[in-house]
């Protein structure tokens, strides 16, 4: 029995040793029409930017809204808030599970509106 629990004490202390959660998760942005300029904040910094669309850019690992803006020549600036989610490893993942986990980012997509012309 003493064996067994050894055994299992350093099953679980080489399953910790895993390989860690990324650091960086990927924010996806496309728009439409495509080729648009977008800048990621969060609180009011400026996180990370795309140009042209559809693009991507890396966000901390870490559950947190930020707020997506985008603007192109001709075309009305859009923006929204889009929730990152944070992509962690399982301890069955450390012991080599093909189990696919739900992946950390988000993505959004903008259909731009055509700015009015006024006559």
């Amino acid at each position: 029995m003493q064996k067994l629990s050894i055994l299992v004490f350093f099953a679980v202390a080489l399953a910790a040793c895993g390989y860690p959660a990324p650091s960086t998760v990927q924010v996806l942005v496309d728009t439409f029409p495509a080729g648009a300029s977008c800048a990621v904040f969060y609180s009011g910094n400026l996180i990370g930017s795309i140009e042209p669309t559809p693009g991507i850019t890396r966000v901390p690992n870490e559950e947190q809204d930020y707020l997506v803006s985008c603007q192109r020549g001709g075309f009305e600036e859009v923006s929204a808030v889009v929730h990152a989610r944070a992509q962690t490893r399982t301890l069955w993942q450390n012991f080599g599970s093909t189990q696919i986990s739900a992946a950390g980012g988000a993505s959004v997509a903008f259909a731009l509106i055509p700015r009015q012309r006024f006559r």
